[in-house]
């Protein structure tokens, strides 16, 4: 068979593979792919279609998903290919993975690894005196609002509110978390007809059964309310703003301190 042929007949089995088998499948298709050199659009096949199996309701397919996500960028950066990724892909990837930094362990340390790959700025660091995950959401907040345009953020600040094929609590979660990292670091993405749709999504998940999804939904709306109002107040009101955050050096927004349990009071 030609081997061009096999390669695309191994990637489109993906989808439509058994569970059982799907970890050991992307495997092959990594190994089938990468020793050899690839095309723009072989390397933008191989990621959405990576990026598609990260919301899989099988942790261990999420796992491997998101591994060989982050290999695959891993391996374009070493062979010194030409970056090709829009900006709308690439941040769509960085999102991906960042939602998922508090899911099960195995996926979790998945995404860890898969970010040094996709952001190597981003750290995730554990400090026994503070919260990792937002020191890593804060920075990945400062990451994207530095080299992407507020209409890419705008984009990506809509993709979180989009729920996960396989609905996870903790996934949505750490979106909404993103979502008011990235507010808190500037209000330039917010337009005012998407206000409703971030509302809803946060007031929805105000009336989860889990404890800890409701207080972030309310942390993260008057997070975002706030962000939105100090945005229409005008540009000397903004600088004022930030000259005062620059003082204070407040890490992020004390909202979230109260939204996480986990925190070390």
């Amino acid at each position: 068979m030609d081997p061009s042929l096999l390669r695309l007949l191994l990637l489109d089995s993906l989808p439509c593979a058994d569970t059982d088998v799907l970890p050991d499948l992307m495997h092959l298709v990594d190994q089938a792919y990468l020793s050899r050199e690839l095309g723009e659009e072989e390397i933008k096949m191989l990621a959405a279609t990576y990026c598609g199996l990260a919301a899989h309701e099988e942790d261990s397919v999420r796992a491997s998903a998101i591994q060989h996500l982050g290999l695959l960028r891993g391996w374009v950066r070493d062979q010194r290919l030409p970056i090709t990724t829009t900006e709308e892909e690439a941040i769509h990837e960085l999102v991906v993975v960042l939602i998922h930094l508090e899911d099960e362990d195995e996926v979790a340390k998945a995404a860890r690894r898969a970010l040094s790959h996709l952001a190597p700025q981003v750290k995730w660091w554990a400090h026994p005196n503070k919260f990792s995950l937002h020191f890593v959401l804060h920075q990945a907040a400062k990451h994207l609002s530095k080299i992407f345009s507020k209409n890419i953020l705008r984009s990506a600040a809509l993709t979180c509110t989009k729920p996960s094929a396989n609905r996870l609590p903790a996934v949505s979660r750490v979106a909404a978390l993103l979502l008011g990292h990235l507010a808190f670091r500037g209000a330039s993405f917010i337009q005012s007809q998407d206000m409703a749709s971030y509302g809803t999504w946060l007031e929805e998940m105000q009336q989860h059964e889990e404890e800890g999804l409701r207080r972030t939904g309310r942390s993260c709306l008057n997070i975002m309310q706030r962000a939105c109002k100090h945005r229409q107040k005008g540009r000397v009101q903004r600088l004022v703003r930030r000259l005062l955050h620059c003082v204070h050096r407040e890490p992020y927004p004390q909202d979230f301190l109260s939204c996480m349990p986990e925190h070390p009071q």
